[in-house]
């Protein structure tokens, strides 16, 4: 049960949030520093999101054995 809650707390709270600080960000630093770039929307950073996961993963840490093989 705790780990269902777990994962409703960051479906639900940590990544809007997320997205909307990079929204944020994106809509008043970049936008003003750099001309190609336009504002950009919550579903539009949600979009960029998801892609940039998929194109870059990041690793996953390894589950080491207790054994000293």
């Amino acid at each position: 049960m705790k780990s269902i809650l777990s994962a409703l707390g960051i479906l639900l709270i940590i990544i809007p949030i997320t997205i909307f600080g990079a929204t944020i960000l994106w809509n008043s630093v970049l936008v003003e520093a750099v001309t190609w770039a336009r504002p950009v929307t919550f579903w539009q950073m949600l979009g960029l999101m998801v892609l940039f996961y998929i194109i870059f993963p990041g690793t996953k840490p390894k589950i080491k054995s207790g054994t000293n093989d």
